[in-house]
């Protein structure tokens, strides 16, 4: 081999491993479903419907597999108006409950009970209900939140899957880093670890229940298990999932003491 063939062999598996370090790891990589990006927006796309939508969450928290608390909500998402993601969750039992609102307008949670003169700002991290955050119940979306990092394969119960590193945008989304894993034929979310600034785990998340919903198979189930204590765990159950447009006006702040079920 001369040395010009060398060198243009060279070049060429150069180009190669560029193109696929961009297709992985790169927003750039665009939404084709074999980026990077494109695994993420199918996994979002699965997870909830761009069309505004809503649907019923029931809520137990576990320790030692014994239920400790139990609660139900109505989720009204608005999703993406105007490069805002948008959400309304609403208390539905138990009856002391009722009447409670929170509302993510973007990166931004407010919280409201009756008896209560204004709406407070709260976090997205904050705990909601057992193990869940406010920005779990609220279904914020993957790609609003966080850029990827990188991409490897992985295998999840000997089922082919993608592993996407995600990093947080800003400090104000509920988690620093975010490891998810991907079907890697449907792009289903599979589960995901959640991790704090310290690089601590927080918890660990799996997906399940898949089922036809909204011209769709979307996960009815999310079991949370603490990144600590081994005993606690917090199950999401889905269900009554409807396309539903609301007025604008529902995603307001000064409207959540007038927001009923």
């Amino acid at each position: 081999m001369n040395r010009r063939t060398f060198l243009t062999l060279v070049s060429a598996w150069s180009s190669l491993v560029l193109v696929r370090d961009a297709r992985a790891n790169s927003p750039a990589g665009g939404a084709g479903s074999g980026s990077a990006l494109g695994m993420l927006r199918r996994a979002d796309s699965i997870r909830g419907p761009a069309r505004p939508w809503s649907f019923s969450l029931r809520i137990v928290d576990y320790l030692d597999s014994q239920p400790q608390s139990t609660s139900q909500f109505r989720v009204y998402v608005r999703g993406a108006h105007e490069d805002v993601y948008r959400s309304l969750v609403l208390w539905t039992a138990p009856d002391s409950d009722r009447g409670k609102a929170m509302l993510m307008d973007g990166n931004v949670y407010w919280m409201y009970s009756p008896g209560t003169r204004n709406p407070i700002r709260i976090s997205a991290a904050q705990r909601f209900s057992g193990l869940a955050s406010s920005a779990d119940v609220a279904s914020t979306n993957f790609e609003a939140d966080y850029n990827i990092a990188s991409m490897s394969t992985d295998t999840i119960d000997q089922t082919d899957a993608y592993r996407l590193d995600l990093d947080a945008k800003s400090d104000e989304v509920a988690y620093h880093k975010i490891e998810l894993w991907v079907n890697q034929a449907t792009c289903a979310p599979m589960q995901a670890r959640y991790y704090a600034v310290s690089g601590r785990l927080l918890k660990s998340a799996r997906f399940g229940g898949f089922r036809s919903a909204l011209d769709e198979s979307r996960p009815h189930e999310i079991v949370i298990a603490d990144g600590v204590r081994a005993n606690h765990t917090t199950r999401m159950a889905y269900s009554n999932m409807s396309f539903d447009e609301k007025p604008a006006y529902m995603y307001q702040k000064d409207f959540l003491s007038k927001v009923t079920e």
